[in-house]
């Protein structure tokens, strides 16, 4: 009976703990394999039948060992099939900024349920290895076969890729404007002592002094009418006033730690020490406080 060879560039290694885990099934179906060196090429895995194979089991063998490698193509594969996607698209970032994009590329791949993908090329593949059935030899390349054959996965991997290119590209910028905020906060000499944070029922920030009165700009009246579509840049222009107010000290009082997280983590970031927080003040127990979550508005109670 004829052999299967299958040539392997990288991660061979992966492949061959694949390999270990489903011995005992390979040899049940009377089936063996050895490795042999191929240099620059990688290494080359072949299968060849035993003694006593007798060809009752190759229908079996050949659905294992397609799913044996699909399973290292998409799961094994996929950082370094990204690495090479990442440097031939994106070949003018740098070698840091392509780890950081490489590992958020990778982390949101182990999050996606990819059954439906392996169930279509692990019936694929086995359809390329359906000559051995019939006794005939079979030659394999893995990355061959990923090139040629999975393009479905290609563009899959490409969409990945990109969106991690370019949540690590606003996230990259969001920090400098973070730091060009905190830079130019510690340049302006600190002008009312205390400014006050909070929501009201409709999920819009009041901006109080210590009186509690509230005090408003016309480019926050004019940004409030406008209604903006983008909820992050009305976060980050209330940011930006607060810093052109530098206040000696700014405290949020709780309904805003509920409604805009992401506003009290920039605001931690840019204020340091001058940002308190209320704790549950009389103000907040007048009933003045609004939790609101998902759209909705309730009165806080105490």
């Amino acid at each position: 009976m004829e052999t299967i060879s299958i040539m392997v560039r990288r991660s061979s290694d992966r492949l061959e703990q694949r390999l270990d885990l489903e011995s005992a099934l390979l040899e049940r179906l009377s089936f063996c394999h050895c490795w042999r060196e191929c240099g620059a090429c990688g290494r080359m895995l072949i299968f060849s039948p035993a003694p006593s194979a007798d060809g009752t089991n190759l229908a079996e063998f050949t659905e294992v060992l397609a799913s044996l490698l699909i399973g290292f193509i998409i799961k094994d594969l996929r950082s370094a099939l990204l690495h090479d996607l990442l440097r031939y698209f994106y070949f003018y970032l740098g070698k840091e900024e392509c780890r950081k994009i490489l590992a958020l590329a990778c982390r949101t791949l182990e999050r996606r349920k990819l059954h439906r993908c392996i169930g279509y090329y692990r019936s694929l593949l086995g359809q390329y290895l359906e000559p051995y059935r019939c006794g005939s030899p079979v030659h394999l390349n893995v990355e061959g076969f990923y090139n040629f054959r999975m393009r479905g996965f290609q563009q899959e991997l490409l969409r990945t890729l990109d969106d991690a290119v370019n949540r690590y590209l606003a996230r990259e910028e969001h920090r400098e404007f973070i730091r060009l905020l905190k830079y130019f906060l510690n340049l302006q000499h600190p002008g009312v002592a205390l400014i006050h944070l909070s929501v009201d029922e409709q999920g819009r920030f009041k901006v109080m002094d210590r009186r509690f009165e509230r005090i408003d700009f016309c480019e926050w009246e004019e940004l409030g009418a406008a209604g903006l579509d983008e909820r992050r840049d009305y976060e980050d222009i209330l940011v930006s006033m607060l810093v052109s107010i530098a206040p000696r000290q700014l405290m949020l009082h709780r309904n805003v730690c509920a409604r805009y997280p992401r506003v009290v983590q920039n605001l931690r970031s840019v204020f340091e020490e001058r940002l308190i927080f209320c704790k549950n003040c009389a103000y907040c127990r007048r009933g003045e406080l609004y939790l609101v979550t998902g759209g909705r508005t309730r009165p806080g109670s105490s």
